[in-house]
């Protein structure tokens, strides 16, 4: 799995959008589970969407005025919350960054700061597939992955600490 959406101000050529879609892959599999498998290939989903350069505005205006020749992407990578921590969120931004950096930016002077990255985490019990939740530890299994045993534990003991939150505060689980 990761799921990420690539949204830029003109299309990407077909060579680059492979390029770009192989090395976002190749980088979230290895974040999330230590390199690809058949079975996370087949739930690696990356999309791309075109916003023509009308329909952006930056700083306020619709015209090139503060784009200055920059690059202009935004990545959302969309995960189950938990899979990613607070070191492998950062490692993700710097690479995916790193992977539209090398597809898409031609101009050297260009200094990356048109490319967003952000990270979207969806709730326990949000996600699902096939019509049914997917736990996170399910879904990571599913993947046949090499997630560490620390990795696993550190997971499981965030869900636990969640789990306890509620059940003190009288949230419904």
């Amino acid at each position: 799995m990761p799921f990420i959406e690539i949204t830029t101000r003109g299309a990407i050529p077909r060579g680059a959008k492979a390029s770009l879609a192989q090395a976002l892959s190749t980088a979230m599999l290895d974040i999330e589970i230590g390199g690809p498998t058949e079975a996370a290939l087949s739930r690696d989903w990356v999309w791309f969407r075109v916003l023509p350069a009308e329909d952006w505005a930056v700083g306020g205006r619709l015209d090139e005025t503060y784009v200055r020749g920059r690059t202009i992407c935004l990545a959302r990578i969309v995960a189950p919350e938990g899979f990613l921590n607070a070191d492998l969120k950062l490692r993700a931004i710097a690479e995916v960054t790193e992977a539209i950096r090398a597809a898409l930016v031609g101009d050297p002077s260009d200094d990356g700061t048109g490319i967003w990255v952000h990270v979207v985490e969806i709730p326990d019990g949000q996600w699902g597939a096939a019509g049914r939740p997917d736990p996170l530890l399910t879904l990571i299994a599913g993947m046949q992955g090499r997630v560490s045993a620390e990795r696993r534990a550190e997971i499981r003991a965030r869900f636990r600490g969640i789990d306890a939150m509620k059940t003190a505060f009288g949230i419904p689980k």
